[in-house]
């Protein structure tokens, strides 16, 4: 269920040459997300129902409404569509529709085990209408933590993985430990453990429940905790298999197409590449994919991939992995501060704490605390002014 703006859409709604708009953006009610994080992120009050989501961007199947100086609103989408110089000035990182999109993530309850397909395969398998590719677009994503934000994301080495499930001394996993300690252990060891039925899941997962509860080990932790959620799915412990993430707030950490990932719990702001292309392989109630997922995954051990963010100013930092669809500012400051955007790259904007205000050409839009706006690429020079905490995504190349 999603919660649309409360904006009416006027059909007169034409493009601002100075480019500045601001946005009411969707709520999404996914059954995972908090009651109350979102809403006290927002400064707005609770209904009672999960709110995951807030989406800031002009995703087609949940545009944020762009409303311009003179009250005229309309789907950011549509207004992109109305006039391209907002989404690109005839700069080379001309883009079609906006590459990016911006969401604010509160997820209670684990998120499905999931992985992105890279350009190549995603445009290959849409072509050839396979389920599950909704566009031939890769999916790269970063999760920056507004509070401590849990996940799992990429393989750990197999002989750690293995070591984690022999110490717990469940004779059952003795399959698992042999591929674990052979050749291509990590592949081999997942390939195994999601093409189990769901008798010999759950009756595996409730031995290393039982195993893990005592044992101190953070790890096993993770993994009793995504067992009360999901008491028979083998993604409990494929979970061991996979690097355990806790970012502190302030920290980003990149998830590259191909990479096994689930977020557990926290409150972040996410960019990622518009694109609708996710294969799932467990710890969800909806559709999954196990032979694709399989197929597409990365299973190369390697360390999370944390985002070092490069100074852009006094109060602000840029979190810019290496692709081209997005980067993200990050402004943070007790007391007011000032400073000028001048790239010329079309951005979407959101007020996390305090307040702030955006001048184009002497126009001003002032957003508060979980306020959010646009500007576009053909604004010569956006001044800002104010003090919180404002994030922004935008085109990198």
């Amino acid at each position: 269920m999603t919660t649309t703006p409360a904006v009416a859409e006027s059909p007169g709604a034409t493009a601002d040459p100075r480019g500045l708009y601001r946005l009411s953006c969707p709520i999404k009610n996914y059954d995972w997300g908090s009651v109350d994080a979102l809403p006290r992120l927002l400064g707005r009050p609770a209904d009672g129902r999960p709110q995951a989501e807030m989406w800031v961007g002009a995703h087609p199947s949940a545009p944020s409404i762009a409303t311009d100086q003179r009250g005229r609103a309309v789907p950011l989408d549509r207004l992109l569509e109305s006039d391209p110089v907002l989404l690109h000035d005839g700069h080379p990182w001309a883009w079609s529709r906006l590459p990016f999109l911006l969401k604010v993530l509160a997820p209670e309850r684990p998120l499905s085990l999931q992985v992105h397909p890279d350009s190549a395969r995603a445009a290959a398998r849409f072509a050839e209408q396979r389920p599950g590719y909704q566009d031939p677009w890769h999916k790269p994503e970063m999760i920056y933590a507004l509070e401590p934000f849990e996940a799992l994301c990429g393989f750990t080495r197999a002989d750690r993985a293995a070591d984690l499930l022999d110490c717990l001394g469940v004779p059952a996993l003795a399959g698992i430990i042999d591929r674990l300690t052979g050749r291509d252990g990590i592949r081999q060891a997942t390939h195994r453990l999601l093409s189990m039925d769901s008798q010999q899941a759950g009756d595996l997962v409730a031995a290393v429940v039982r195993a893990a509860r005592s044992r101190p080990e953070p790890a096993y932790a993770t993994a009793v905790h995504l067992a009360g959620f999901h008491p028979t799915d083998p993604g409990v412990i494929v979970s061991m298999l996979l690097n355990r993430v806790t970012l502190a707030p302030g920290e980003a950490m990149f998830v590259p197409p191909n990479t096994v990932h689930t977020y557990i719990r926290g409150v972040g702001i996410e960019v990622m590449a518009t694109s609708d292309n996710v294969l799932r392989a467990g710890l969800t109630g909806k559709r999954i994919d196990v032979a694709e997922l399989l197929d597409t995954t990365d299973y190369s051990p390697a360390p999370p991939r944390l985002v070092a963010p490069r100074a852009a100013g006094r109060h602000e930092q840029v979190f810019a992995p290496q692709v081209d669809e997005f980067r993200l500012s990050v402004i943070r400051c007790e007391s007011r501060t000032e400073c000028s955007w001048d790239d010329r790259r079309p951005r979407t904007v959101l007020c996390v704490s305090g307040a702030f205000s955006l001048t184009v050409d002497g126009v001003t839009v002032a957003l508060a605390q979980g306020e959010a706006g646009f500007v576009g690429a053909g604004a010569r020079a956006v001044h800002v002014a104010g003090a919180g905490t404002l994030v922004g995504a935008m085109p990198a190349g």
